[in-house]
């Protein structure tokens, strides 16, 4: 999925924690993402007269991976084998919309709806949403379409996965936050952490190891 709003939170980052990078650099690079963001939220305004930074589909994702918890069978449901099929069951159980409205709008309503029915559901059921955030936790580095191509995965990154948070550890400690490291690392961790609630899967921290590895 298009991650873009992302983009904003690093002048926010800099600006938070480094010393070594000028307020106006960060605000520069604030105005590029903006410009990044801004016409697609103004494109979706237009069609749906509702405020969407980018699309509207966190509702859908967000529900897949509850149906995946719901579903999960040890192992084997630590692969997105069925995630077509549940994204299917869960856009059926959206309600019927008014005809006089546009795709779009049905679309952003009916993802709103089922936005609203997951966080109605952690509210009354905080273990589960717990229990989705363990779940993602693994499935954002690991998760592939087999049980076989899930391994294969685990064994490459699990390697750099824990590089990485021994180095992270190491320069908290050394309070090196405000460089260029502690922004990269903090960067990750933001990704990451932003994709929990979501039906999270290998290919989204396929980005992140290039960086990771630096």
């Amino acid at each position: 999925q298009t991650f873009l709003p992302f983009v904003l939170l690093l002048p926010v980052l800099f600006l938070l924690t480094s010393t070594s990078i000028k307020p106006r650099h960060s605000i520069c690079m604030m105005g590029i993402a903006l410009l990044l963001v801004v016409p697609w939220t103004m494109r979706n305004w237009h069609l749906t007269g509702l405020f969407l930074p980018v699309h509207a589909s966190a509702g859908v994702q967000i529900q897949v991976g509850d149906r995946h918890l719901e579903n999960f069978e040890g192992l084997s449901s630590l692969t997105y084998e069925q995630g077509p099929k549940l994204e299917g069951e869960v856009n059926a159980g959206i309600p019927r919309m008014p005809s006089h409205l546009t795709q779009a709008q049905k679309d952003a309503l009916g993802d709103a709806f089922l936005l609203k029915q997951s966080l109605l559901r952690y509210i009354d059921s905080p273990g589960f949403f717990l229990k989705k955030l363990a779940m993602n936790s693994f499935m954002f580095w690991f998760s592939a379409s087999t049980a076989t191509k899930t391994l294969w995965i685990a064994l490459f990154q699990l390697p750099i996965l824990i590089f990485f948070v021994v180095c992270s550890v190491k320069i908290v400690n050394l309070r090196m936050i405000g460089t260029v490291h502690g922004i990269i690392i903090m960067m990750v961790w933001a990704y990451f952490f932003l994709h929990l609630p979501f039906f999270a899967v290998a290919r989204y921290s396929s980005v992140l190891i290039p960086v990771m590895s630096m």
